[in-house]
């Protein structure tokens, strides 16, 4: 019995250095970057706005300004707002049941610029159908098939991958075929 705690705490010791060790060792290899030639400094030049403690500033006595202030007749256009510019991004294998509840939902956004990614990993149901059916009535939805999984890649992780290659958009959001959004969110 006293062998095994003995034994449990030196895996956890050894467990709780490691992260110690792995900092080390990679500051031990971290190379600074090459320095460059000196540069000469400049010898500093006066700034010939007088600065606001300066006594000729202060000593100025304000003139009104005849007229009024091109400030209070300039007249401001309301600010726009831009929305955000978003990338939907849906993964989907064997979703056929759920793929159109979530592009139905993800469509009827408001208050965003969005287009729909969505990729077939090799589906054996309806889903590249259900896809393409969106694809064509959409000119937001795209269609994608997912290439062949490369030798150690997982699946979704792959597909999520891919994805992001064929986002559009500066932003992206990975959603699952059984997700629903709300219009607002």
């Amino acid at each position: 019995m006293n062998t095994a705690i003995i034994i449990t705490a030196a895996i956890c010791l050894l467990l709780a250095l490691l992260p110690c060790y792995m900092t080390w060792r990679n500051l031990r290899r971290y190379q600074p970057a090459p320095k460059s030639d000196p540069i000469q400094p400049q010898p500093a030049t006066p700034d010939p706005r007088p600065s606001l403690r300066s006594p000729t500033l202060m000593a100025r006595d304000p003139q009104p300004s005849p007229g009024p202030s091109p400030l209070a007749t300039r007249n401001p256009q309301p600010a726009t707002f831009l929305p955000p510019f978003i990338s939907l991004l849906i993964p989907a294998r064997d979703e056929s049941a759920n793929l159109p509840g979530a592009v139905v939902c993800a469509l009827a956004s408001r208050g965003v610029d969005l287009d729909i990614h969505i990729l077939d990993d090799h589906s054996t149901d309806d889903t590249a159908a259900i896809g393409r059916a969106f694809a064509d009535a959409d000119p937001r939805v795209h269609l994608h098939s997912a290439p062949p999984l490369p030798a150690g890649w997982n699946g979704k992780q792959h597909a999520c991958w891919v994805l992001s290659q064929r986002a559009t958009r500066p932003l992206m959001a990975f959603v699952d075929a059984d997700v629903r959004l709300s219009p607002d969110a």
